[in-house]
């Protein structure tokens, strides 16, 4: 077995993802998803000897075929070799075989769980194990959907909150008082997203609701933690004229914030 430049285009996993074609899932009930469009592909390949396994996962556009056909996506998570066996064959490979949640699933089983409002709703899913075929034969390969939400996401690819700031003040302060209110629900839940910034965050002008979004690799033992004014310059959602906020010993000093 020769390392893939992509463990889904090429291999056992390229028929799973191919446009068009049918995933079934099984909970929280039988289900029949059908994928539009092949996004971003992601992969963490470890040493053997490393405390948890290696996998790759890939992320779908789709619809339920006989539902409501929202828009959704979904991620594949597959197990993978490790960079000492990825060469070998099907017999050695398959002793790394295991069973994992991905931080990212297990964040949607929490939101679940927690009755979330503020997070895209989890549609469906499916826990499965690879064949003798697979790339860790007895390895686990997971399905997941989630709910597409409406409306901007309010970061850039670089982190700041640039379509924030094309608002009118009136929104925006809209938005910072429905930020206060889900950033505390959601580190009581013991989740934080991915890099956590402006880009993880959705705002629905005709409902006035945000949704936080962006949980592949994030953090599910977090701290819960209590308001902080520091979260709105970290989110970019005021201008501070310096980085004082960084400090632990900050005052507090916010006069001079732009709002």
């Amino acid at each position: 077995m020769s390392p893939p430049r992509s463990w889904f285009r090429q291999g056992p996993m390229r028929p799973v993802i191919e446009v068009g074609k049918v995933i079934k899932l099984s909970h929280p009930q039988p289900s029949k998803w059908r994928i539009c469009e092949v996004l971003h592909e992601y992969d963490l390949q470890r040493h053997e000897n490393a405390p948890r396994p290696s996998y790759t996962s890939i992320l779908l556009s789709g619809y339920e075929i006989g539902g409501s056909r929202r828009p959704s996506m979904m991620r594949v998570v597959v197990q993978i070799p490790s960079i000492e066996t990825q060469l070998e064959n099907s017999t050695v490979r398959a002793k790394e075989a295991t069973s994992l949640r991905t931080s990212g699933f297990r964040a949607f089983l929490t939101f679940t769980k927690e009755g979330s409002t503020f997070t895209p709703p989890l549609l469906g899913y499916l826990e499965d194990g690879q064949d003798r075929s697979g790339l860790v034969p007895g390895g686990y390969i997971t399905y997941y959907a989630w709910e597409v939400v409406p409306g901007i996401r309010l970061g850039d690819d670089t982190g700041k909150a640039s379509l924030f700031w094309t608002l009118d003040e009136k929104e925006r302060e809209e938005i910072r008082d429905a930020f206060r209110d889900t950033f505390v629900k959601i580190t009581s839940m013991r989740v934080w997203p991915d890099t956590a910034g402006a880009p993880n965050l959705v705002w629905n002008s005709k409902t006035k609701t945000l949704t936080w979004v962006g949980f592949r690799d994030c953090d599910v033992n977090a701290k819960p933690s209590p308001w902080k004014d520091l979260a709105l310059p970290l989110f970019d959602l005021v201008k501070a004229p310096n980085n004082l906020w960084l400090y632990p010993d900050w005052n507090g000093e916010t006069s001079e914030w732009k709002y």
